[in-house]
């Protein structure tokens, strides 16, 4: 019987019908690839990472944060290297600019806030600091139970009106809340003196445990210790008093710090001290609740035995426009974060549990 050879192109599209492996076509080249195929007719370079902007040199500790003004036009990104705070409008400018240097050098990682018109930072070791435009100020009014001079948040929010801080090294356990802000009076916001006998005085809230992390939900704050976690959705009245009411957060585990939790959509991820990633999620019901759930089930066993147990440099962040939640974490024995474990938010499952995977391909470490 004579054998012959009949060609068949594309077999409907996606498949490799060249003779070498290597080879793709055109149709098996996704829009979101992040690498380049070469030796094909399809040439994709990698997505996620454009130059906008000159290159700062020099190494050390690296802070990202969105300054969102009250006008748009004053919009800028803003980060903190090691010293020195640098802006940019990543929409007409091409390098950055060097608004302050802080005297005798941070060299410690910093916590950014953006308030109305003000950019907060903290880093737990400097007073906090304001800045307003192109002036930096540390005029923070502290509470009565911390000195001045102590008062050294190393993280925080506003939920509310209010700035909620925690990571002071006198008081590791106590979350201290603002004043409430008003347009009468904005700079209420980073004001924290008094007692909360009635709506819009400070407060404190002291928990049990070494308080890590805090990050607002929509209609709530949650807060995270080393070992747990709360919700606050709320004033209530206590007595004659208003407090501000506080919930347990039902099978919630510690969170490692606050720059490994992330606002996800309308949940918050975190990494555990156990190397789990899992997630608070806002319960949709006639009253608030809030559910903790796994998210890391599928691949626990690569995070177990791969990851290392100091996770002190582990840091995450998310990326809204392609939903990408994206987790640094140091391989086993590492020095440096050189594993990013991905989390495609727009492929969950029926548990909300979105696809991972691991970028093999990282531009920086």
């Amino acid at each position: 019987m004579a054998l012959q050879v009949v060609e068949i192109p594309n077999v409907g599209g996606g498949v490799n019908d060249y003779v070498t492996a290597e080879n793709i076509m055109p149709s098996e080249a996704r829009d979101t690839s992040r690498n380049i195929r070469g030796q094909a007719d399809a040439y994709l370079p990698r997505g996620g990472y454009t130059t906008f902007a000159d290159v700062l040199t020099g190494g050390g500790v690296v802070a990202f944060g969105a300054y969102l003004r009250n006008l748009e036009t004053n919009d800028r990104l803003a980060m903190v290297q090691d010293d020195n705070l640098f802006t940019i409008d990543p929409s007409s400018a091409t390098s950055w600019t060097n608004a302050y240097t802080f005297t005798g050098g941070t060299q410690t990682e910093m916590d950014l806030v953006a308030y109305r018109d003000w950019l907060f930072m903290f880093n737990g070791v400097d007073k906090p600091f304001r800045v307003e435009g192109g002036t930096v100020t540390q005029d923070f009014t502290a509470p009565a139970s911390v000195s001045t001079a102590n008062f050294l948040p190393a993280f925080g929010d506003v939920y509310g009106s209010s700035l909620f801080v925690s990571g002071v090294p006198q008081a590791p356990n106590t979350i201290f809340i603002s004043k409430a802000s008003s347009s009468a009076t904005p700079e209420d916001v980073y004001d924290f003196s008094g007692a909360l006998s009635s709506f819009g005085n400070a407060n404190e809230i002291l928990l049990q445990s070494r308080v890590t992390a805090i990050r607002k939900l929509s209609t709530a704050v949650c807060i995270f210790t080393v070992d747990g976690a709360i919700y606050v959705p709320g004033l209530k009245e206590f007595g004659s008093s208003v407090t501000f009411d506080v919930q347990p957060i039902g099978g919630a585990s510690g969170a490692v710090s606050q720059k490994s939790t992330v606002v996800v959509e309308n949940d918050i991820y975190y990494l555990t001290p156990q190397k789990e990633i899992k997630s608070i999620k806002r319960g949709f019901s006639d009253t608030l609740s809030v559910i903790t759930t796994p998210m890391s089930t599928r691949i626990q066993k690569f995070l177990t035995e791969e990851i290392d147990d100091d996770l002190s440099s582990a840091f995450a962040y998310y990326d809204q426009t392609n939903k990408l939640y994206k987790l640094h974490l140091k391989a086993k024995g590492g020095t440096e974060n050189s594993i990013t474990i991905v989390g495609d938010v727009n492929e969950l499952d029926e548990q909300g549990v979105p696809s991972w995977f691991i970028d093999d391909a990282r531009p920086f470490t």
